[in-house]
């Protein structure tokens, strides 16, 4: 955890998490392992962030991100993203 970082309560950093300056992360939020989020991103409230996510933007509220870059497979309050799923 790089400086300036704010983690809210019951978050969840999974070991190998990297957090570069200035990231917020919010409360009951889960990074898992090995996920990796560039300086100044908001990683929003109960968000998930699969392991081995690279963050390069805000993760809305209630979403669930995967790979590298980070994208959405849930959308804020569990809502399924529409697009291609293999």
């Amino acid at each position: 955890i790089e400086h300036d970082c704010r983690v809210e309560r019951f978050a969840n950093l999974a070991p190998g998490v990297k957090l570069a300056g200035w990231v917020r992360v919010g409360a009951h939020a889960r990074l898992f392992t090995g996920a990796v989020v560039i300086p100044s991103i908001k990683i929003g409230e109960g968000a998930t962030v699969g392991a081995g996510a690279t963050v390069i933007r805000d993760v809305e509220a209630g979403a669930c991100v995967v790979g590298v870059p980070a994208r959405p497979i849930f959308g804020g309050g569990g809502r399924e993203v529409s697009g291609d799923r293999d």
